[in-house]
């Protein structure tokens, strides 16, 4: 994903962060991590601008598991309130993680990680919201991601 049209990532305590480059230089994977948590930081539900921010912060470095959930929390139909709320950004992080999603799983050598993640409740669910802003809000994507999506929550129903 482009820089970020609005950066909140200065929200983030620079202690949180300070290790992650390094952590991403062991190829350890965090380029899809699925962590629930970071400390007592809450990932997969953020309620709070810090833990927003340090969604943000893992999204610039290419976690596309952080760009769907940044984007679900900045979205003001998030069932869960949360500090930092824009339709427009939420809708450009939730596609854009859906669309790089779409892009790895093509690759036969997509993490396994991934290829279990897209079968979790939390994914399906992130693609029904999906689904579900872009006719809302009458939003045209490509023809690929609309695919890709539409097979990501049909998949469920077999």
């Amino acid at each position: 994903m482009d820089s970020p049209i609005v950066d909140f990532t200065r929200l983030t305590p620079p202690e949180l962060i300070d290790g992650v480059p390094a952590f991403l230089s062991d190829d350890s994977g965090w380029y899809w991590s699925t962590n629930k948590a970071w400390g007592n930081l809450e990932l997969e539900y953020p309620r709070t601008a810090v833990e927003q921010a340090l969604l943000q912060s893992f999204t610039q470095f290419g976690c596309g598991v952080s760009m769907l959930r940044l984007g679900r929390s900045l979205l003001h139909s998030y069932r869960y309130p949360s500090e930092i709320q824009s339709d427009y950004l939420g809708l450009q992080y939730l596609l854009s993680g859906m669309d790089a999603f779409n892009i790895v799983l093509r690759e036969t050598a997509a993490p396994l990680s991934i290829k279990k993640y897209v079968y979790t409740p939390e994914f399906i669910g992130l693609c029904q919201l999906a689904i579900h802003e872009v006719a809302d809000k009458n939003i045209s994507i490509c023809p690929e991601l609309s695919e890709f999506l539409r097979k990501s929550v049909s998949h469920i129903q077999h």
